[in-house]
């Protein structure tokens, strides 16, 4: 868990990959979590499932919370900016995705993380040894680093018919939100 101290917001603790990935799949399931997991189910030579994996999950953010991220996230890489920028040297935008570039102190660490109503993938790129780090802003910041690996990641991962990935695909509307509504527009 997290220390709850005021500097969290700006992103004090360090987490993992997995923990970002997790907190992103919160955000595009309507504020559901779900534990991720690596191998969904394993299937012998006959076809028969030897393991299936556990689903566990749990309401974590109300479903207008996440919505209103999800519209903010989505809005980071396509209206403007230089995350929106670099987004379009690799793949088209017509895409329902948003997503976050990060940096963190002394250019240690360089984030990307996006989501579709599909899937959610992140990039870190960084050492784990606090001394190593990049030299400048210019190399070390997350659109620079692993904004592109990440798009071009997706890019693959829309190319392949096989994974069943629908570039198409939207997010909807929740159905008890409304946003002419006056407590839903705040």
């Amino acid at each position: 868990p997290l220390d709850d101290e005021p500097s969290l917001a700006l992103g004090s603790r360090d987490v993992n990959l997995l923990e970002m990935v997790d907190a992103y799949s919160t955000i595009a399931n309507y504020g559901e979590q779900i534990d991720p997991v690596v191998v969904t189910r394993i299937v012998d030579m006959n076809g028969n499932e030897v393991y299936t994996a556990p689903q566990n999950h749990e309401r974590a953010v109300d479903t207008k919370s996440a919505f209103l991220m999800q519209q903010m996230l989505k809005a980071g890489v396509n209206q403007g900016g230089g995350t929106s920028l670099a987004l379009r040297q690799y793949v088209p935008t017509d895409t329902d995705w948003g997503g976050k570039t990060g940096t963190s102190n002394n250019h240690s660490d360089a984030w990307f993380m996006g989501f579709t109503p599909q899937l959610v993938s992140g990039c870190w790129v960084g050492g784990e040894d606090r001394d190593i780090h990049f030299d400048s802003m210019t190399w070390g910041q997350g659109a620079t680093m692993a904004l592109p690996i990440w798009a071009i990641y997706m890019k693959k991962v829309y190319a392949d018919p096989t994974l069943g990935y629908d570039p198409d695909a939207k997010f909807d509307l929740p159905e008890d939100y409304n946003p002419c509504h006056k407590d839903d527009a705040d």
